[in-house]
Formats: C-alpha cells, structure tokens, sequence
C-alpha cells in the first residue's frame, strides 16, 4: 500500500470508525485499526526516508569517484602531451617527417595558434569584454523582506525535506 492509499484509509477511519455499542449506547473508535495504519505511514515514510539517504551516499561516492577520475585523466592527459613531444623530438633529431609500422602511423601537421606573453601590452581593439548578468537573488530577498515591491519577484515558503 503506498502512502496516499494509507492516508486515505486513516480519512476513512476518521470520519468512519465511529461505531455505537447497541447494549450500552455508547460511541467506541476502531483506534485498533487506526494505530495499524499509522504504524504502515510510520514504516512507509521511514522507508523512503532511507533510500533518500542511499540516494545521497551514492551521489557522494558518484562525486568522489568522479573527481578521482578526473584527476586520473590530467594525468593522463600530460602524459600523452609528454609521449608525444618525446616521439617528435626523436623523429626530428633523426630527420624524419613520419613514421609508419603495421601499428602505427605517425606525421606531422601544421598548425597555428596564439600565445599570449602579455595580455597587458595587447591593443584594445584585440580584447573582448565578456559581461555576465544575473538577478541579485540575495538583495532581492532582503528587499522583499523589508517590504519593497520588486517588480517580477516574489518571496515563496517552502518546506523543504531534511534527511539525516
């Protein structure tokens, strides 16, 4: 049974698990049957509760490994950039322009790009301004608070789910 069926059945003995005893008149509540069902809400929403916090190991193992990972791979990646100045060095010592085995094919490309030695000294014209605009949430809370109208914004209450 999931957690809305478990409301709606403690609903439903709310509203009808009043019964009256024929022989004293009395009104009795069927608190048997109501414990029962918030022993199930009980055990449903400690359930729940656990898998978040699985969840959320998970998601610290996933985030740890990742980070492992990446440093593994700048590893690799300087590795690679050494092995590769390594073989050109040699094949430029021996005069060669390429390589060729039945496993590998190695030749050299052109190529071009720009080395910034000082980025103080280049012209104006040669500088791009990269602007970044983003709404003020914190000032625009504080505001909202204090009172200020701030057109387009609104403060929402939540109630937001801690696991520990």
């Amino acid at each position: 049974m999931n957690i809305y069926e478990i409301n709606n059945n403690i609903q439903q003995v709310l509203e009808n698990g009043f019964v009256m005893d024929q022989e004293t008149g009395e009104i009795l509540f069927d608190e048997e049957n109501l414990d029962e069902l918030e022993a199930q809400f009980d055990e449903k929403i400690d359930s729940v509760a656990c898998y978040i916090k699985d969840l959320d190991a998970l998601n610290n193992a996933i985030k740890e490994e990742k980070k492992a990972l990446d440093e593994r791979k700048a590893v690799n990646e300087k590795k690679i950039e050494y092995l590769k100045k390594y073989i050109s060095n040699a094949l430029k010592f021996r005069d060669m322009k390429k390589f060729e085995s039945a496993k590998n094919k190695i030749t050299f490309r052109k190529s071009t790009s720009v080395e910034i030695t000082n980025a103080e000294d280049i012209a104006s014209k040669y500088i791009v301004e990269k602007v970044c605009y983003a709404p003020d949430k914190k000032k625009i809370t504080e505001d909202l608070k204090a009172g200020v109208d701030v057109k387009g914004c609104t403060l929402v209450t939540k109630n937001n789910v801690v696991v520990k």
